[in-house]
């Protein structure tokens, strides 16, 4: 089976949201993504908004954020089992 992936680690330290950027490419299957989302945090918990998603080909997976230990994380479910790359770049406020 596929799992979930974390693919950016993020200090929630001083900060109370990040916005990430993400790009996918799944070349063998021809999917590719940009994304945007937003996150926000309490401490203790977080949420996001998935946003701005342009899709060629179909998606190469599904993006969410969560609060884990002090940290924000960005993680991906792929879609399969293809090799996919992923970048990101994200802007802390």
């Amino acid at each position: 089976s596929i799992s979930l992936q974390t693919i950016a680690t993020v200090s929630a330290t001083g900060i109370r949201g990040v916005i990430f950027d993400v790009k996918g490419e799944e070349s063998v299957g021809g999917k590719y993504s940009v994304s945007t989302l937003t996150s926000v945090h309490n401490g203790s918990a977080s949420d996001y908004a998935v946003h701005g998603t342009v899709l060629m080909g179909g998606s190469p997976g599904s993006l969410s954020v969560t609060y884990f230990g002090g940290d924000i994380l960005l993680q991906v479910t792929p879609a399969s089992s293809n090799s996919t790359v992923w970048t990101t770049q994200y802007r802390l406020i």
